[in-house]
C-alpha cells in the first residue's frame, strides 16, 4: 500500500469517527432543547395566574416553583403581601369593595381574621376568612352591642389596639362561643377609625394553632392603610368625575372637528365620527368608566357563554339530589349579598326608587355582589338566584328599576 492510499483510508476513518461524533452531538443537543422548552413550558403553566393586585390570593400558586437548594420552596417576604394589599386598596372607589380587600390582605398574614362594622351602636359581624363550617350568613347574624362588657367594645370605645391573651370575661366568652368555642392563645383587635369615628373592626387570632399573632405590625400597617382610603374616597370620587366629564368633552370636540373636515372635503356625512349619545349607546360601560382608565380593579364579566340563564317562572327543572343541594347554596348566598346590601343602602335605594334606576345608585355594590356570588355558586347552576331576589327584595317585582343589571 503506498503513502497515497494509506493516507487516504486514514482520513476515511478519521471522517468516520468525526461524522459519529456529529450525530451524537446533534441527538444530545436536541435531546436537550427538548428538555429546556418543556421545562419552560411547564414553568410558564404554573405562572400563568392572574397577578393582579385586586387578587392577592393569586400570589399563592407561584410560592413554590423555585426550590432552594436543599428542596425548600421559596417563601415569599411579608412585603409581598403587604405591597398586594396596598396596591389592591390604593385605586378603590368603592367602601365596601375597599373593606373586602383589606379582609384578603390580612387574610394573608394570620389563619383567621373577622371584619365587624359598626351599625347603630352594635357591632356586626360583616364577613371573614378562616373560620371552618362558618358563611357569610353564619358572620352577620354576630351582633355585639358596643356598650355591652367585651374587649370588642373596649377597643371600639378606646379607639386603642389590643393584642394579648384572650379575655375571660363574661361578654368575651360569648364572643368567644360565637366564633367557634375554642379559646386562642393570642388574640390581635385593631379598631378602624375614620375622621375621628370607629366604623369597623378586625380580629385576628391563628387558630387552629396555638401560637401566637405572628404579623402583627404588617396587620396594622394594612388597618391604617385602608382608614387613609376610606377618608380620602369623597375626594377620589370627585377627581374621577371631573376626569370623566373631560373625556367626555373630548367626544364632542372630536366630532365637532370630525364633522367640519368631513363636510369641507366633501365626504359622506354618515361616515362621519358618532356623536357622544350615538358612542355612550354603542360603547360598553366599562370601556367609558374612568377607573378602567386608571387601572382600578374591576369586575370581569363573564363571557357570553358563561352568563347565568334565567327562567321566566324561576321553576327548577327535575334534578338530582346534588343538584337541588347547589340551587339551595345559590339561594342562601343570593339572599345574604341582598340582606347585606339593603342593610348599609337604604338611602341609596330610595333614591334610587325616586329617580327610576336602583342599578345606577347601586352599581358599586351590586358588581361586588355579583362577584362574589359567581365565586361562591357552582357554575353549574345556571339560574341567576342574585338578580331574583334583586328583583324581588329591592325592586319590588320592576325590572325597570335594575337596568344595567349584566345580562339582562
Amino acid at each position: 500500500m503506498d503513502k497515497e492510499e494509506l493516507r487516504k483510508e486514514i482520513l476515511e476513518h478519521f471522517n468516520s469517527l468525526l461524522k459519529k461524533r456529529q450525530e451524537l452531538l446533534s441527538k444530545g443537543w436536541e435531546n436537550f432543547t427538548e428538555t429546556v422548552k418543556k421545562a419552560l413550558d411547564d414553568f410558564n403553566l404554573h405562572i400563568k395566574v392572574d397577578l393582579s393586585p385586586e387578587v392577592p390570593e393569586n400570589i399563592e400558586p407561584i410560592i413554590n416553583i423555585i426550590p432552594l437548594a436543599g428542596g425548600e420552596a421559596v417563601k415569599p417576604s411579608n412585603t409581598v403581601y403587604l405591597i398586594a394589599g396596598v396596591r389592591s386598596m390604593r385605586e378603590e372607589v368603592s367602601q365596601s369593595r375597599l373593606i373586602t380587600h383589606l379582609l384578603e390582605a390580612v387574610s394573608r398574614l394570620t389563619n383567621r381574621v373577622l371584619l365587624f362594622v359598626v351599625k347603630e351602636n352594635n357591632l356586626i359581624g360583616w364577613d371573614g376568612r378562616g373560620f371552618e363550617n362558618m358563611e357569610e350568613l353564619d358572620f352577620r347574624r354576630i351582633v355585639i352591642p358596643v356598650s355591652s362588657k367585651t374587649t370588642l367594645g373596649k377597643v371600639i370605645e378606646s379607639h386603642e389596639i389590643y393584642i394579648g391573651e384572650f379575655p375571660k370575661e363574661i361578654g368575651d366568652d360569648k364572643v368567644m362561643l360565637a366564633l367557634g368555642g375554642q379559646r386562642p392563645s393570642q388574640v390581635l383587635i385593631l379598631p378602624i377609625v375614620v375622621k375621628g369615628k370607629p366604623v369597623g373592626l378586625v380580629y385576628c387570632d391563628e387558630l387552629p394553632d396555638e401560637s401566637t399573632i405572628r404579623n402583627p405590625e404588617e396587620i396594622e400597617i394594612l388597618v391604617s392603610y385602608a382608614e387613609a382610603m376610606v377618608e380620602l374616597l369623597p375626594v377620589r370620587s370627585k377627581y374621577l368625575k371631573e376626569k370623566k366629564e373631560k373625556k367626555a368633552a373630548k367626544y364632542v370636540v372630536a366630532e365637532e372637528k370630525k364633522t367640519e373636515t368631513s363636510t369641507r372635503v366633501g365626504e359622506d356625512t354618515a361616515r362621519r365620527m358618532p356623536t357622544l349619545e350615538e358612542e355612550i349607546k354603542t360603547t360598553p360601560d366599562e370601556e367609558l368608566e374612568v377607573v378602567a382608565e386608571e387601572k382600578a380593579p374591576e369586575i370581569v364579566e363573564v363571557e357570553e357563554e358563561e352568563k347565568v340563564s334565567r327562567t321566566e317562572t324561576g321553576e327548577i327543572p327535575a334534578m338530582t339530589e346534588e343538584e337541588r343541594k347547589l340551587h339551595e347554596v345559590a339561594r342562601r348566598k343570593a339572599k345574604v349579598l341582598v340582606s347585606d346590601i339593603m342593610l348599609y343602602n337604604a338611602e341609596k335605594i330610595e333614591e334610587g326608587k325616586r329617580k327610576g334606576n336602583i342599578y345606577n345608585e347601586l352599581k358599586d355594590e351590586i358588581k361586588l355582589a355579583i362577584e362574589i356570588y359567581k365565586r361562591k355558586v357552582d357554575p353549574r347552576v345556571k339560574i341567576d338566584y342574585l338578580y331574583k331576589e334583586l328583583l324581588d327584595k329591592l325592586a319590588g317585582g320592576d325590572p325597570t328599576l335594575l337596568q344595567g343589571y349584566p345580562g339582562v
